[in-house]
């Protein structure tokens, strides 16, 4: 009996411990569901953080590319400083005419036939100021005109100014384009003579090139709408050729040009991203192809360098560098990416480690003066920084910025040969977020909010 009431007591024990367990277990369901929605919430949360970053990021790159055009605040103090004296000019000319008006009214005054001398020396002095005026404001109107004319040229060559996007709205792209098609500008050429964009409609796309001096536009080439998914060009500092790719991950061509037409053979690259840029100083250019860097000129010589490397995980990931001596680019030898320089000038080049780290070293840009070359580290999906490194590796490379923004077609932007631009990712909305700027000697850091450039 003893031991019934034993086992009935144990029995009782294990039921109650499987209750409390029960109960402990559902609890931890219902937490492990609540942290599910909490993660789930926060990821819809990331994702339209990185949509809205992105568009953001598109308009500071235009930003960033009109600054590096030369249409940025200089172009724009000359549109000011020609409103200032066009205004000045339409006061002056209102003003004339006022005068005009005002002393006509007081020659009708004089009696026409008077044998008073005063009369008649008042009358011929009226219409000889009436004569000086007149003049006046010919000359007057003329500058006007001239005002007028030397703003609308300097509004064309303002990428960012809403009369240059009306203007070249109104007289360059065709007035034909389907409703549904849309318009994407490419690029600037280096002297702002030249806009490339491309056409896109429900058939076809078409590149065009308008040149902004003759107000002449050519149409490059064409291509079905389904087959270029991407497009990205890029012009030589001659202002003159271009390269443009176009197409989709596994199935990118790139194409040479200049402002009249395709030159040569299209390249063909079955990569997953595309890396191309020109010589800053010669008519050469680089590209990755495979486990190879190619350099080739106009006639098209080409120079095949062996990288043995998975190429960038970003497109533009190789950059040259000032002096066109070098050549920055990340791969991946082991299991991060990492930033390597490649010497063109030398007979039998070899790319040489610059930046090897655990992390993904990405889009290495160079200082305007050869001393620097920046990047992005990138540790995890969100957590990106910026680092530097002297290019001769007389220090080990260093981070200037955290929370870094990674832009899709860019490394960081140089402001000088000391100064670095990047987007901080801060905030969940991108407009909120600010452009930092770091000097890469001192550490010293200055912001100002994204939204404030992209009112501008």
């Amino acid at each position: 009996m003893e031991k019934y009431l034993a086992l009935r007591k144990e029995l009782s024990n294990k039921s109650q411990t499987f209750q409390t367990q029960g109960q402990q277990f559902k609890d931890v369901s219902q937490r492990n569901r609540e942290l599910e929605d909490r993660y789930q919430h926060g990821l819809q949360e990331l994702a339209l953080k990185e949509k809205l970053l992105q568009q953001a990021l598109l308009e500071k790159s235009v930003l960033e590319k009109t600054l590096e055009d030369g249409g940025g605040p200089q172009h724009s103090r000359l549109v000011t400083e020609l409103q200032e004296r066009l205004q000045q000019s339409e006061t002056r000319k209102a003003r004339l005419e006022e005068d005009i008006r005002r002393l006509q009214q007081s020659a009708l005054q004089v009696p026409a036939v008077s044998s008073d001398p005063k009369n008649s020396g008042r009358s011929a002095a009226l219409e000889h100021q009436v004569a000086q005026l007149h003049a006046e404001l010919k000359d007057s109107r003329e500058y006007v005109q001239e005002l007028q004319q030397e703003l609308a040229k300097a509004n064309i060559t303002d990428p960012l100014s809403s009369s240059a996007r009306g203007s070249v709205l109104k007289h360059v792209f065709p007035a034909s384009l389907d409703a549904a098609g849309t318009l994407k500008v490419l690029g600037t050429s280096p002297d702002n003579k030249k806009i490339a964009y491309l056409e896109s409609s429900r058939q076809q796309q078409r590149l065009f090139i308008f040149n902004n001096v003759t107000g002449q536009t050519v149409r490059i080439g064409e291509w079905a709408d389904s087959s270029v998914q991407y497009a990205r060009l890029a012009w030589a500092f001659d202002s003159e050729h271009f390269l443009f790719a176009a197409g989709s991950p596994q199935n990118y061509t790139l194409y040479l040009g200049n402002s009249r037409s395709m030159l040569g053979q299209a390249i063909v690259l079955p990569e997953a991203y595309i890396a191309f840029a020109w010589s800053p100083t010669q008519l050469r250019y680089a590209y990755l192809s495979g486990a190879n860097l190619i350099v080739k000129n106009l006639q098209q010589q080409t120079l095949s360098i062996r990288i043995g490397h998975q190429p960038g995980l970003q497109e533009n990931s190789l950059a040259w560098s000032p002096d066109g001596q070098q050549i920055a680019f990340c791969g991946k030898r082991g299991a991060s990416f990492d930033i390597f320089l490649l010497n063109v000038a030398d007979n039998a080049p070899s790319p040489e480690p610059l930046v090897a780290s655990s992390s993904d070293d990405l889009q290495p840009s160079w200082s305007p003066d050869g001393r620097y070359v920046a990047f992005y580290v990138r540790t995890g999906r969100y957590d990106t920084k910026v680092a530097v490194s002297p290019s001769d590796k007389s220090r080990t490379p260093y981070i200037v910025g955290h929370n870094a923004s990674l832009p899709p077609e860019r490394g960081p932007l140089w402001l000088s040969g000391a100064e670095v631009a990047y987007v901080g990712e801060e905030h969940l909305l991108a407009a909120q977020n600010s452009v930092y700027v770091v000097n890469v000697g001192t550490g010293q850091r200055s912001s100002a909010p994204l939204s404030m450039l992209l009112g501008r």
